[in-house]
């Protein structure tokens, strides 16, 4: 790809690449400790034993419907389907006395869900995923900006310590399909396992800030004056100083902040301004114009 992405600079020499922030997010992901793996793999097969078979699907949709569960169905996993991983595994923690009942004389793995420990891990795969999901969806749609990208991993990055905090303390607050189950058994998520829960989040920091590392967002910050032009007070290192004086110009005019507050997106607003203020309207929209993800 980098020779494909040096050939294209090579004929387009204004053109800029960027590395697509979901799939760092997903690789960041990859890098678990192996009860996590192990988990992850026996549901996996717990839930493609079933969907991957019709007559299982069709008998297993029969048995939710006579016990009145909220669901009906599982969602068939793949290793590729990154996104589905926090819906299929809130499904299965849901549907656990299901399956366990559909798997009791099918499938040997049928007895991991009549397992209190196992099943601990599994509502904390269905918490920790289920926010990874939302980051993931919040990520993408055509008017996310790189800004709004950056901001989000930020925080999520900033969530994840305060995560560990919580899991240290044993406060599960952040995690309410763990906590709840706790509550359902009347009993304390025992300390080794609350142990292991630290242990991922931590390598999740370690593995967010190697894809994320200090200062990766720099030139982010040194543009902000595209999202935020009435908050600059001093000549930013990206603006020359023609533009700079431009940017003055800008927020000095009462019309123009009135259409900053009005316009639906800060793309829209810029491209308002093509005529009025050609030079600062064309290098916003050039720094825009990169999609934060590939989604």
């Amino acid at each position: 790809m980098s020779g494909a992405i040096a050939k294209i600079k090579e004929k387009a020499k204004g053109s800029s690449s960027s590395h697509c922030i979901l799939h760092r997010h997903a690789l960041a992901m990859k890098k678990m400790p192996p009860f996590i793996r192990e988990v992850l793999s026996e549901t996996v097969k717990i839930i493609n034993f079933i969907k991957s078979r019709p007559k299982n699907n069709r008998l297993f949709k029969i048995l939710c419907d006579d016990m009145g569960s909220l669901h009906t169905s599982l969602l068939l996993h793949t290793e590729i389907r990154w996104l589905s991983r926090g819906k299929s595994l809130i499904c299965l923690f849901e549907l656990r006395n299901e399956v366990g009942i559909f798997l009791r004389d099918n499938f040997a793995l049928g007895e991991k869900l009549c397992d209190e420990r196992w099943l601990m891990k599994l509502a904390y795969l269905a918490d920790i995923f289920k926010k990874i999901n939302d980051l993931c969806f919040s990520l993408q749609g055509k008017a996310v900006t790189v800004f709004d990208a950056t901001d989000k991993v930020e925080g999520f990055k900033k969530k994840l310590k305060y995560w560990v905090e919580s899991i240290k303390t044993g406060t599960l607050d952040c995690f309410p399909i763990t906590k709840g189950f706790g509550e359902e058994l009347e009993s304390d998520i025992p300390a080794d396992i609350l142990n292991e829960f630290e242990v991922h989040l931590l390598r999740l920091i370690d593995a967010f800030n190697s894809y994320f590392p200090k200062g990766w967002h720099e030139n982010i910050q040194e543009n902000v004056w595209v999202v935020e032009p009435y908050s600059i007070s001093v000549k930013p290192s990206s603006l020359t100083s023609q533009e700079y004086e431009c940017l003055l110009d800008l927020t000095s005019d009462t019309a123009i902040t009135s259409k900053f507050k009005t316009e639906k997106s800060i793309s829209d607003f810029w491209c308002t301004l093509k005529d009025e203020f050609k030079i600062l309207s064309d290098k916003a929209k050039l720094i825009l114009l990169p999609f934060a993800t590939t989604y």
